[in-house]
């Protein structure tokens, strides 16, 4: 096989990327053909053997011209591509079958890239060179014992001396860098599961009380079975678990054992059922992923004439040890605890009452291998791995997941027509003795459930794996979608007990799935939780019902979803959900100007003319101040002997103007979304200009004294929510864009949100750093993400909790991105060539302290004043307040502390 053109004049219409990309490096084409050909390696079992015995071919042939090339498109597919470790090791055969020199150097390269994996903590790159090495062993390429020299043995020596530590008592040597060895313990974990025949031929290495076993198999099942119990048995361990548990282990009845000690449990379990049969034999059946046969169907390579070939390098005890360097991170370290969907003894769906379809036994039971079979422990660690290593590319990541169930024998899982045309045939893929035919779309979606429910945070963010179901979806609807319908159904009947951010995640994974499939769903399924507004037993349920149809009145309109979700259950509930638009008061309402009313008639009136004619905000500002500046020379007339009521009388003029202002403002964008940003980004200078000070009350010393900007400040959070308290979705969304433009800071919101909860007066609230008119513009430029679910229904501690959250989490938002804005800006200020202005690097510097200063204070007024709502809860009873006030404290703390 070629992938190279020959010398013929074609007449093909080439773009002018080609053209540029072929005029700047003539082997361009060439080299994009031969990496989209080692990519696609092993994707289609039914040609596996000639394409790789091809592709050897072109490997070794080119090898000099595309040498650095090869190199380092075959390592990364080795460490990116987790579902092929067998077809890169029958390839890497194939190429040594023909020249063992190339076949030597592709090895040197992996090793090389390995290392690089460990010493950046990259541990799903780490455990998928590790099975390609155990694949390329199993057959016969490398030796194995080099592989256990070279690798496996530098693996597992930081684990024998975490158990040396722990029994000398060295409890703090001992704990340091110990995620970085669980890393270090599933990578060996996983090299066991495909070379259980080539280990089990070479002695065990001279480990501390493992050296007297018979084989480097058993002592390094050993080895990882006894470091994963001395982990699980560290009361600190046991602590970090519970706390980052999915399910509250207080309440749930489901186990949430130490996901490292059940996986070497497991494959201890494998290995020790192993040894009673032929190893090579009982592997082959289950899970060889075809590595063997694809090595016997290329004539060229004899596995029992060839020397296998020596690893030379080996990973460096001085990068390996975890004493010298910080923690993993939480984002590369292997999780503490997971959530499984499907689990042994299944027969119904937990959760739903009696007389449920989903309450019956034997209504469902989920068609997977069980937790400890060979085929489950290959298959969730290699999805784990893909989730990961996809991220940058979901779009064409997605079919590897589905892919994955082609590397396994014949009968292991169901297949589809498709599927069957692009499958060897039995002679070529082995066949799994019982022939079981499990599900394998369950276990892909219950890996991507796993990742996105992990605490305190998923690896990837948490709408990648929302892209992730639909593209799922897409290509294997009927399969994937009756399996993420079951994994829904099943979490759902966990809600009472799962930790609330898990909540919140799923109802934005749910409600964007809904939106890209026609909102399809059998809503009946769910009336029981809707139907009993009171029963504090399905509170959790119940809230994200409505978080859900919160969520999709948003992304669709709320006509289109009262038509779908006919269920008589949900009539309540729907109509709190319908948007209502503001009433716009007219000019002749307001013509007459009321001293006592809310807001400046006349004012409103001509800010609202304004706006309407498309004035600019200076020409809007400038208004607003010529008129208060008349009003407020009649008012200083009218109370020329009485300096107080002068004071008040200002102060009242200055809040009424304000408020007119502000109401103006709103009230043209009112209409649409879009229309709301529109106006919000033409007029946000002007907002900050009327709640200045000088522009609020012109001449009045007194206002400004009496901090007049703080509490006008407030006053336009106060105004937004009386314009738009019955739509809860745009007053966040207008929340948020008042704080993306800084006509309020954050503590001006939390100061709000205390009043609003205690109903009392707003002093006490310290005012936020740097939160002066005038003060820079320095984090223009950063916006916030999607805020969660909110519920439409008074705002009270009693039973808007999840509201209060949504506008806390939006407001510490704004305060973590300035503070991160500013963090770059001033290190590309230090980080420049030439010299920065000191002017502007001081002033940056500033900022940045004022930025952290108010982002610890606003930490601080929250916490106290979330706490004090929990005490002031419990000392009535308590009530949901209390354990989503609790929930959000927890999520808080896990996020500032889980580095």
């Amino acid at each position: 096989m070629s992938y190279q053109t020959d010398h013929r004049q074609k007449f093909v219409r080439k773009g002018a990327a080609r053209i540029v990309r072929q005029a700047l490096d003539p082997r361009a084409d060439d080299l994009a053909k031969l990496a989209a050909l080692l990519v696609t390696c092993g994707d289609k079992p039914i040609m596996a053997a000639k394409m790789t015995g091809d592709m050897a071919a072109v490997v070794v042939r080119d090898f000099d011209r595309f040498r650095d090339e090869i190199l380092t498109t075959f390592a990364g597919c080795t460490a990116e591509l987790a579902h092929k470790p067998h077809a890169y090791a029958a390839l890497l055969a194939a190429i040594a079958a023909r020249s063992p020199a190339i076949a030597s150097t592709l090895l040197e390269g992996v090793i090389s890239h390995l290392t690089a994996a460990v010493d950046a903590d990259r541990s799903s790159h780490l455990r998928s060179m590790v099975r390609f090495l155990a694949c390329s062993a199993e057959l016969g390429v490398v030796s194995a014992a080099s592989l256990l020299a070279s690798v496996l043995a530098p693996l597992s020596e930081p684990l024998v001396l975490q158990q040396q530590q722990h029994n000398g008592s060295n409890s703090d040597a001992a704990s340091n860098g110990d995620n970085r060895r669980d890393a270090y313990a599933t990578a060996v974990l996983s090299a066991l599961l495909f070379a259980p025949a080539a280990l089990a031929s070479v002695p065990a290495p001279e480990f501390a009380a493992h050296h007297a076993l018979p084989s480097a198999l058993l002592a390094l099942t050993a080895v990882t079975l006894a470091y994963a119990e001395q982990r699980a048995s560290d009361p600190h361990r046991s602590a970090l678990r519970s706390a980052v548990a999915p399910l509250d282990p207080a309440f749930s009845p489901f186990a949430q054992d130490d996901w490292l000690l059940t996986y070497a449990r497991s494959v201890a379990a494998v290995i020790e059922a192993g040894t009673a049969v032929p190893l090579a034999a009982w592997a082959a059946r289950h899970f060889d992923m075809r590595g063997a046969t694809l090595a016997a169907a290329i004539p060229e390579f004899d596995a029992a004439a060839w020397v296998p070939i020596e690893i030379n390098a080996s990973l460096p005890l001085a990068v390996m040890e975890p004493e010298s360097r910080a923690r993993m991170s939480h984002f590369d370290a292997p999780p503490l605890v997971t959530y499984r969907v499907f689990v042994e003894g299944m027969d119904h769906i937990a959760g739903y009452p009696e007389g449920h379809k989903f309450g019956v036994p034997g209504s469902f039971v989920p068609h997977v291998p069980t937790a400890g079979a060979p085929e489950r422990l290959v298959a969730e660690s290699v999805l784990a791995d893909l989730l990961v290593t996809i991220q940058h590319n979901h779009k064409e990541g997605v079919r590897y997941l589905l892919d994955a169930k082609l590397m396994f024998a014949t009968g292991t899982w169901d297949i589809d027509a498709d599927e069957a045309l692009n499958l060897a045939p039995p002679e070529e893929m082995g066949v799994h003795p019982s022939v079981p035919k499990f599900n394998f779309e369950q276990i892909v979606v219950e890996q991507v459930f796993t990742a996105l429910f992990r605490l305190p945070a998923p690896q990837v963010r948490p709408v990648f794996y929302t892209d992730v179901i639909m593209g799922l979806c897409r290509m294997s609807a009927k399969r994937i979608a009756q399996a993420f319908a079951k994994a829904v159904h099943v979490t759902f009947g966990r809600l009472e007990y799962a930790d609330r951010e898990l909540i919140v995640r799923l109802v934005d994974l749910f409600s964007h799935h809904l939106s890209n499939f026609s909102f399809g769903w059998r809503w009946s399924d769910w009336a029981f939780v809707v139907a009993s507004p009171a029963d504090p037993s399905t509170a959790a349920r119940r809230a994200f019902v409505t978080g859900v149809l919160e969520h999709i009145v948003r992304l669709a309109y709320h006509g289109r979803i009262v038509q779908l979700v006919t269920d008589p259950a949900y009539v309540s509930l729907l109509e709190q959900l319908r948007p209502i638009t503001p009433a716009d008061p007219t000019a002749d309402a307001l013509a007459r100007d009321d001293p006592t009313a809310r807001i400046h008639g006349p004012l409103y009136a001509k800010v609202s003319a304004l706006i309407r004619a498309k004035a600019s905000a200076d020409e809007v500002s400038g208004s607003v101040t010529a008129l208060l500046a008349d009003d407020t020379a009649s008012v200083a007339a009218a109370f020329a002997d009485s300096p107080a009521a002068r004071a008040q009388a200002l102060l009242a003029l200055a809040t009424r103007a304000q408020h007119a202002v502000v109401r103006a403002v709103l009230a043209h964008g009112a209409a649409t979304f879009s229309h709301s940003m529109t106006v919000l980004s033409m007029y946000h200078s002007a907002l900050r200009k009327v709640t200045s000070a000088a522009s609020a009350a012109p001449g009045s010393a007194a206002a400004a004294a009496a901090g007049m900007t703080r509490d006008a400040k407030i006053g336009v959070v106060a105004e937004a929510w009386h314009f738009w308290q019955h739509n809860r979705q745009f007053f966040v969304i207008v929340l948020d864009k008042l704080l993306f433009y800084r006509v309020v800071e954050p503590g001006h919101v939390v100061a709000w949100v205390a009043a609003e909860l205690t109903k009392g007066p707003l002093d006490g609230v310290a005012a936020p750093a740097g939160a002066a008119s005038g003060e820079g513009n320095d984090d223009m430029a950063v916006d916030g993400d999607a805020a969660p679910p909110v519920v439409a229904a008074p705002l009270s501690p009693a039973s808007d909790p999840l509201f209060v959250m949504e506008v806390l989490a939006v407001t510490v938002k704004k305060a973590l991105f300035r503070v991160d804005a500013l963090e770059a800006r001033v290190s590309s200020a230090n980080a420049m060539d030439a010299p920065a202005d000191e002017a502007q690097l001081k002033m940056l510097q500033t900022n940045l302290s004022n930025a952290v200063r108010e982002k610890v204070a606003l930490f601080t007024q929250i916490a106290e004043m979330l706490l004090g709502g929990v005490n002031q809860d419990a000392a009535q009873g308590g009530s949901q307040w209390s354990s989503w006030t609790m929930g959000t404290l927890m999520s808080m703390l896990r996020s500032v502390y889980a580095p």
